[in-house]
């Protein structure tokens, strides 16, 4: 096993998302390596739901050879009793999974959500800040770390967009040092 962190793309073949992800992972001062490009498992698709199982992308990052493997996707996912997850992962594991698909602005676009007629760049720019926000909750918790109450943390519960936009990049203070207590 690597020391490392892998970024395992699963369906995917987006090189600025895949930069958004190794520069998320950096978060963690880890190095960083990045898997060849895997195909979406053709099991992992639900047909009633026109989703994708969380856990089939699960499986691919647990068979990673890092410390911590990420698989990330641009299709939409779910998880058990819930409608989608953003991303979900193995507490106090070696896997998790994130999906760019509803954090996307493109996704809202048609429901009057969150596309406000903000210019393409801006909307670029949200994307890869959701992308970037859900991978550090993600990994998070891979390190034991569970879901926050300061809406403000990144390891807050975000059960929609709005939650992910409005917390913040970073651990709070509380979730820092439970993660610092773990080194």
């Amino acid at each position: 096993m690597s020391n490392a962190f892998c970024i395992i793309p699963v369906g995917i073949d987006d090189d600025s998302i895949l930069k958004a992800v190794h520069e998320a992972v950096n978060y963690f001062e880890n190095d960083v390596e990045r898997f060849d490009f895997v195909d979406i498992p053709t099991d992992a698709h639900n047909k009633a739901r026109n989703q994708y199982r969380a856990t089939s992308f699960l499986r691919i990052a647990e068979k990673g050879t890092g410390k911590k493997n990420i698989a990330i996707t641009d299709v939409d996912i779910y998880a058990s009793r819930v409608d989608f997850v953003f991303g979900q992962a193995f507490l106090n594991g070696k896997a998790c999974v994130i999906s760019t698909h509803r954090l996307n602005p493109q996704f809202y676009a048609n429901d009057g959500g969150c596309n406000d007629g903000t210019d393409d760049a801006s909307n670029y720019q949200m994307f890869i800040e959701r992308v970037k926000k859900e991978t550090i909750h993600e990994i998070g918790h891979t390190f034991g770390l569970h879901h926050c109450y300061d809406s403000g943390c990144v390891m807050s519960f975000s059960p929609g967009i709005e939650e992910v936009d409005a917390k913040g990049m970073d651990l709070c203070e509380k979730c820092s040092e439970s993660l610092k207590s773990l080194f």
